[in-house]
């Protein structure tokens, strides 16, 4: 049987990658390391079932502090005139993606972070609410929903 190695990045297509990048970076505090230039694409085109002409497309790589693993890429499809192709981008809502602080978070700085999300403005699905989590101690999460509809679940231990 084959193994793949690890997953190295989540990627999520966007309609607004402005918007986006702001949300990861500022509110996240995840760093750009990679921020490819707009392009344009017959290939990509194919692959996402778009059927006229060349789209323009951009990708955009975040990930936490001295992360190596968890990047999450973010993808914009435009049509040739720059346009945001979203009538032909897939639904992402049911994509759940896991931020665990690069240390772990006290309960105190989860509450900070979900106050500071809920006064910016950010959709917000669960209050903060803590559970034992057998061999890690307990721990503290909230959910949230990203600028593109892609609920987020921050937690303050990593429970895997």
């Amino acid at each position: 049987n084959m193994m793949i190695g690890p997953i190295r990045r989540t990627t999520i297509i966007v309609n607004d990658m402005e918007q986006s990048i702001k949300f990861y970076r500022d509110m996240l505090g995840m760093k750009v390391y990679s921020e490819g230039p707009l392009r344009p694409s017959d290939f990509i085109g194919k692959l996402f079932g778009i059927s006229d002409e060349k789209v323009k497309y951009q990708l955009v790589a975040l990930r936490g502090e001295g992360s190596v693993v968890g990047t999450i890429g973010l993808f914009s499809i435009l049509d040739p005139e720059g346009k945001p192709r979203q009538q032909e981008q897939r639904a992402t809502s049911n994509i759940g993606v896991v931020i665990v602080p690069q240390t772990n978070m006290m309960g105190d700085e989860i509450e900070q972070l979900y106050q500071r999300m809920k006064d910016a403005g950010v959709n917000i699905i669960c209050p903060p609410i803590e559970r034992d989590v057998p061999g890690k101690g307990m721990s503290k999460r909230f959910t949230c929903l990203d600028p593109n509809g892609v609920m987020l679940e921050i937690s303050s231990i990593n429970v895997v």
